[in-house]
């Protein structure tokens, strides 16, 4: 480079920069919270339980930093940081007693709008007749929470989560920001993870600009840009976790050699993906063997509108499950 300045350069630094939001009126809240709603009642019809800090729709979709604050405080035990629904296929004791020794499926969702976007998707890991855990977000879904659980609680909790319903190992899926946090469990409790399907994984080559600069940084120019900057990257909860709790270091995730990925592991990348690099993952990945699937033509999250990959997703998921079954 020539010496000098140049002005026009501006350094990425996630967790200094000041928050940048674009105000949305009650409304917006209000039609999400009703989205939300509905599906807190479908699931209830479908068999999940609820279980966590949000026992009620209500207090899972505003809540303060303080209010948990206040409850270390006064409670002998500690809060719960997450929460999650969990399905047993088994209506009678014996049948209980049997799926508990099926491989269990932990399912983490992305930044949006919550479990509801991907409705179509659990029906259809519902229909794999296994017990399954939905992990929430709520801090980048869109709800009025503001206080977001560190790395260590989180993978505490969903250790915990496991141990509470008789699983020491799960299958775990995730998308997007979800598998920031399946890093989280591979790197610090490895011995949860039996096996896992990545979907637009954000925590491959994370040290690199692209993800950094595509969600929180680019000037929006495309349709797809646009509907990222306007309804994910700019909504206030989502930018205060991005610009104050995401540390890309912990989310980080390097196949070799240290953290070596399980081995029923298998990862899908969206040819056109607008925030992942998915080009140099892809490479990345087959250079160190790991399954990895292109989805030709198709750009961040389009898989929810393609049951065609939606179902070749559930297929490998449940290959992962019999496969881990059997390692176990």
């Amino acid at each position: 480079f020539p010496e000098g300045y140049n002005p026009d350069v501006r350094c990425i630094r996630l967790t200094l920069d000041p928050v940048k939001a674009i105000p949305r009126p009650f409304v917006f809240y209000a039609v999400i919270f009703l989205f939300n709603y509905v599906t807190f009642v479908i699931l209830k019809l479908f068999g999940f339980e609820h279980y966590g800090i949000n026992e009620s729709i209500l207090n899972g979709y505003w809540s303060s930093t303080l209010e948990f604050d206040i409850q270390e405080e006064t409670s002998k035990l500690p809060p719960s940081r997450i929460s999650y629904w969990y399905y047993n296929p088994g209506d009678t004791a014996t049948k209980k007693k049997n799926y508990q020794k099926q491989q269990p499926i932990v399912f983490i969702h992305g930044v949006g709008c919550g479990l509801w976007v991907y409705a179509n998707f659990i029906k259809k890991l519902y229909k794999l007749n296994r017990p399954i855990f939905l992990v929430e977000l709520p801090h980048v879904s869109m709800r009025m929470v503001e206080d977001v659980p560190t790395m260590e609680e989180t993978v505490r909790e969903i250790e915990e989560m496991l141990m509470s319903k008789g699983f020491s190992k799960a299958t775990f899926v995730a998308h997007s920001l979800g598998t920031a946090v399946c890093a989280w469990i591979i790197k610090e409790s490895r011995k949860c993870v039996s096996g896992c399907v990545l979907i637009d994984p954000i925590c491959f080559l994370l040290h690199y600009p692209d993800i950094a600069y595509n969600f929180v940084y680019r000037t929006p120019l495309a349709a797809n840009e646009h509907a990222t900057y306007l309804f994910a990257s700019r909504e206030l909860y989502i930018s205060y976790y991005f610009f104050r709790h995401f540390h890309w270091y912990q989310s980080a995730l390097y196949v070799s050699p240290r953290n070596a990925l399980p081995t029923n592991t298998c990862v899908y990348l969206s040819e056109y993906d607008n925030i992942v690099p998915s080009s140099e993952i892809y490479k990345y990945l087959l250079k160190n063997n790991i399954s990895v699937h292109m989805m030709r033509g198709l750009d961040h999250s389009s898989f929810l509108f393609r049951p065609d990959w939606e179902d070749r997703i559930v297929s490998d998921v449940l290959k992962c499950c019999k496969a881990s079954r059997r390692s176990w």
